[in-house]
């Protein structure tokens, strides 16, 4: 059986919702990433109505997005790793 402690991975990109699986996440790649210096992207997709183009002004839902992306990045500063924050309109 593989060692978990023993980290293989140099990059995780993490998939945030918003919800209280978010800091389990980042708190569980950060301690699986710390020995190899892994850099951390958490990424967070806002859906666009199709009706409108991909690049819509959204300011309310990017706002909560961006508290999400913000909460997930002082996560992961507490636990000393540095989360790469994305924003995406899809």
């Amino acid at each position: 059986m593989p060692d978990p402690t023993n980290s293989q991975f140099r990059r995780a990109i993490l998939a945030l919702a918003g919800g209280p699986g978010d800091e389990r996440i980042v708190r569980l790649a950060s301690e699986l990433g710390r020995p190899a210096h892994a850099e951390l992207v958490g990424v967070h997709v806002v859906e666009i109505e199709w009706s409108l183009p991909l690049d819509a002004d959204i300011a309310a839902r990017s706002e909560e997005a961006q508290q999400i992306l913000d909460q997930a990045e002082l996560a992961a500063e507490q636990l000393k790793m540095r989360l790469e924050p994305v924003l995406l309109q899809a």
